[in-house]
């Protein structure tokens, strides 16, 4: 059946873990791991909670807490307590494991001791932790010995001072015991002579709380063997013989060999070199008892065991003794300079490395320049390609459109060309003959023919310019009535001469948003393909009107003509509606319909049209009215 104890330390553990968790949400602090006794139990009831790692992870912060002053077996599970806070992201288990670390490797690594002790003071500094701040600063001022650069003093003052502070603002027991601790521990290097009556004030007062707090008997060893030290110091041998007997009393197996050393050392002080050698002996009994490996302790046996025999006159045991102190120096001196020579491997074999990482670096950055440069030129190619590519059909473009304008004048001046050609012959037989009425006729001809020729000109200029230099249309509010009766009176002897009545139909005013030299062409041509397709006798109307439920209006242009067939029709409204992109020619088409629609889609406007053979056409142009 389980003792009292196992489950006394469960009944603590589980109020520990309750005090935790109940502060899971709040802030958990340096003073929520005290240092527990029984670490047996404690390990049991631990141990049991793995599965579930929030409380495992606090668990093992406790035993490694309480291993650090009753344990030989630190760091058993550090690591383990190192992975968990990083799985659970915990910064203050992080910042428990760093300070645990380096209290273990001080006497090992002492940079590496300073960087763990500087990396959890930062984690207590932002959270205001003060006993988690008090309990690093205090590892720091162990580090941190007195020489002759004043960088170390320096440092130790301000280590001092913020203790110094920090315990008199706290109300919390070891805050003020770690407060006590380094008045003793550094007073003597800090104060000198007055270091004595301050030490011997805090000590009293440390004593008198852990008197009165049994969760603080740990501490109790340390202030006897820190006053003890201090009162050797100041040569006050009976006194610090006195507390270290009392060390000696409460030690326990893992103190047993530095308790019975320093008591050894205290009786030499004293001159009782019978005690001096019994306590000396101990010490090194009880080295190998425990199999320490601490050679540097074994080191200091043998040396002190070595005076204390010279002093009783036991010279060949002295002798022995220094002898052992001088092979065990021997074997560390080896070791140190095979240390060395690994060490000094090991740095060769790194520079070498890092040799070989430069170079590697230096080809990489290399291959990168080349890889770079290679892909700069290919860039740069490929642009010049796609500029030639753009170049190509840009030329293409332009012989496509100078094909077309070859065309375009084979087709559209062909048919004036030929009527002149006639009339010339025509005109030199109406002289001959004095046919002076027909003469008048064939003088209208030329008139009409000549108009129309103007016009074709008119409209492959402004195609040219359309397609090759791409001219950009200028929408605007206008007053369009002016505009088309102009065109309405240019177009009317032509008309006359046809004998084809041409009548208007405008408001006096009419403001719509369109480009005026657009709206210009294509009235002028909507009218001349009109008058192209209506023989003498028909009529040609322009007229406007509003759309229903619209702010649009129409200018019509409606002839009693020939009409357009079926297919022909079909296409020119594909045409209108931008769904074909003609050529002159297609489906008999002239250059005027081509301007027409291009000249709409230019200006925000469309045009409709609509024909019935023999009966004749009305082509319509929409504009937003303003």
């Amino acid at each position: 059946m389980p003792s009292f104890s196992v489950y006394k330390y469960l009944l603590m553990f589980l109020l520990y873990t309750l005090s935790v968790s109940g502060q899971a949400i709040q802030h958990r602090q340096f003073r929520n791991y005290p240092v527990l006794t029984n670490l047996d139990s404690l390990e049991k009831v631990v141990y049991a909670t793995k599965n579930s790692p929030t409380r495992y992870l606090q668990g093992l912060i406790l035993l490694e807490r309480a291993r650090l002053f009753r344990s030989t077996a630190v760091n058993k599970d550090l690591e383990s307590i190192r992975i968990l806070s990083h799985q659970q992201h915990d910064l203050l288990g992080a910042a428990m494991y760093q300070f645990m670390k380096a209290r273990i490797i001080r006497s090992d690594d002492v940079e590496e001791s300073a960087r763990l002790g500087l990396a959890a003071a930062a984690y207590f500094e932002r959270t205001q932790d003060t006993t988690g701040m008090m309990n690093c600063y205090s590892h720091l001022l162990d580090l941190n010995t007195i020489d002759a650069v004043d960088r170390h003093r320096q440092n130790m003052v301000s280590y001092y001072n913020k203790l110094m502070t920090l315990g008199s603002q706290s109300s919390f027991g070891l805050d003020k015991l770690i407060r006590a601790r380094a008045v003793l521990a550094y007073g003597r290097d800090l104060y000198g002579d007055e270091s004595l009556a301050l030490g011997e004030k805090a000590f009293t007062e440390a004593i008198a709380l852990i008197d009165k707090n049994v969760q603080y008997e740990y501490q109790r060893t340390s202030f006897y063997g820190n006053m003890g030290n201090l009162y050797s110091v100041f040569k006050q041998y009976k006194k610090s013989l006195a507390l270290y007997l009392k060390l000696y009393a409460i030690g326990d197996n893992s103190t047993a060999t530095i308790n019975n050393f320093n008591l050894s050392n205290r009786y030499l002080e004293n001159n009782d070199y019978k005690n001096a050698e019994l306590y000396a002996t101990k010490a090194l009994d009880f080295f190998h008892l425990y199999k320490d490996k601490n050679t540097v302790m074994l080191l200091k046996i043998y040396n002190h065991l070595a005076t204390v025999l010279y002093k009783n006159k036991r010279y060949e045991a002295a002798w022995a003794s220094r002898n052992s102190e001088d092979s065990l120096t021997a074997i560390n001196t080896e070791k140190l300079k095979a240390t060395a020579f690994l060490d000094l491997q090991t740095k060769y074999q790194t520079d070498q490395k890092e040799q070989e990482n430069q170079q590697l670096q230096q080809e990489k950055r290399r291959l990168f320049f080349y890889l770079g440069s290679g892909l700069i030129f290919l860039l740069l190619i490929g642009f010049a390609l796609i500029r030639l590519r753009l170049a190509n059909r840009r030329i293409k473009e332009l012989m496509t459109h100078r094909d077309q304008f070859y065309t375009l004048v084979a087709h559209d001046l062909r048919e004036p060309i030929t009527t002149l050609t006639d009339i010339g012959a025509v005109v030199s037989f109406l002289v001959k003959n004095n046919r002076t009425t027909d003469l008048i006729k064939v003088t209208n001809q030329i008139e009409t023919v000549s108009s129309q020729t103007q016009l074709l000109l008119a409209n492959m200029l402004e195609w040219g310019e359309s397609n090759n230099y791409g001219l950009i249309s200028k929408p605007q509010a206008i007053d369009i009535s002016p505009l088309v009766e102009k065109l309405y009176e240019t177009a009317k002897p032509l008309t006359d001469i046809k004998q084809i009545l041409m009548s208007i139909d405008i408001p006096t005013e009419l403001k719509v948003f369109t480009d005026p030299k657009a709206l210009s062409t294509i009235i002028r041509n909507m009218i001349d393909n009109a008058k192209k397709n209506t023989d003498s006798g028909g009529a040609i109307r322009l007229f406007v009107e509003k759309l229903d439920n619209t702010k649009q209006v129409a200018i019509n242009i409606k002839d009693s003509g020939r009409g357009i067939s079926a297919d022909k029709l079909a296409f020119i409204q594909q045409v209108f509606i931008g769904q074909v992109k003609p050529d002159v020619g297609d489906h008999g088409l002239g250059l005027g319909i081509i301007l027409m629609a291009s000249f709409a889609k230019k200006s925000q406007a469309s045009i409709r049209v609509t024909s019935e053979v023999g009966v004749g056409s009305c082509f319509s142009l929409i504009l937003e009215q303003r």
